[in-house]
């Protein structure tokens, strides 16, 4: 019988066979990256100052970073810092959950949601500033995050997850922005 087989050969650790998709890591920061050329930051160990790029260029093709896995830098206890590129938009469950000294994030204008315990346990948070962009905090967003001492709640925001800011013993600024008129 005539029969027509499509071969794909992979170089050791140039990817996998799951669609075209394909991991890498670059600059120590853990990417899947699709045939749509989009890219995802993967779950890693990160330590220290982090910067993610808006894009990342592997053989001559740019990847545009469009969103972090669920749980990226969860567990990250070393991670002290973190840029995000204004390409990713929202910050999903459990993102940053026990990165116990991250201290500073500077979150772009592009984001509008964070995640179910997206910052829960960041022990080392003293402040945020969250853009006018975003519009919810999820579930116990900010829980537990015992040195948190400020936040400023812009206008934008139209749903706050319950328990968002529970165990948060060291809030007390809570600035609600007014609209402007």
């Amino acid at each position: 019988a005539n029969t027509t087989f499509d071969i794909a050969l992979l170089k050791e650790g140039s990817g996998n066979f799951d669609g075209g998709k394909r991991d890498i890591v670059l600059n120590g920061i853990k990417y899947r990256l699709y045939p749509s050329k989009n890219a995802k930051v993967l779950k890693n160990d990160y330590s220290g100052y982090i910067v993610i790029p808006e894009t990342v260029t592997i053989n001559n093709i740019t990847y545009k970073v469009k969103s972090l896995e669920r749980e990226c830098f969860k567990g990250c206890s070393s991670l002290t810092s973190i840029n995000l590129p204004s390409s990713i938009t929202s910050l999903g469950d459990y993102c940053f959950r026990g990165c116990s000294s991250l201290a500073s994030i500077e979150l772009p204008s592009s984001i509008t949601s964070l995640g179910e315990f997206c910052f829960q346990n960041c022990s080392s948070l003293t402040s945020i500033n969250l853009p006018s962009s975003i519009t919810s905090l999820e579930y116990k967003c900010f829980y537990n995050c015992s040195s948190l001492a400020s936040i400023n709640l812009p206008s934008s925001i139209t749903s706050l997850g319950d328990y968002c800011f529970e165990k948060c013993s060291h809030l007390t600024s809570m600035l609600c922005l007014a609209v402007e008129q």
